[in-house]
């Protein structure tokens, strides 16, 4: 039985799903990415900035930009996950094969 089947999917329905998945968590690792980055930078600024060694600012302009890009390359990235699990003879890691029961003596 097929991993699409299983979870009660078509194929089509599956590569979207993680399609979007990976385009969600791109956006979100983004969003910390970019909110921890803010922080750190500010915080090296001021150093930076009470010793006299730079004036920087940040470039709200390209953020934005940023996210987009990282959601674009996530789903670029996703095509070749979203069509294994649905493709026959796909690799073991690709699908989900529930464990066998543990071999127990006869009672």
């Amino acid at each position: 039985m097929s991993a699409d089947a299983r979870l009660g999917l078509t194929r089509r329905q599956l590569r979207a799903a993680v399609r979007i998945e990976s385009g969600l968590v791109a956006v979100f690792g983004g969003l910390l990415g970019i909110a921890g980055g803010y922080l750190l930078g500010a915080m090296f600024q001021r150093a930076a900035l009470r010793t006299g060694l730079l004036d920087a600012t940040v470039p709200a302009g390209q953020l934005p930009l940023t996210l987009v890009a990282l959601a674009a390359l996530a789903a670029l990235a996703a095509v070749g996950d979203a069509a294994a699990p649905g493709r026959p003879g796909a690799p073991p890691g690709s699908t989900y094969s529930p464990p066998s029961p543990p071999n127990r003596p006869p009672r």
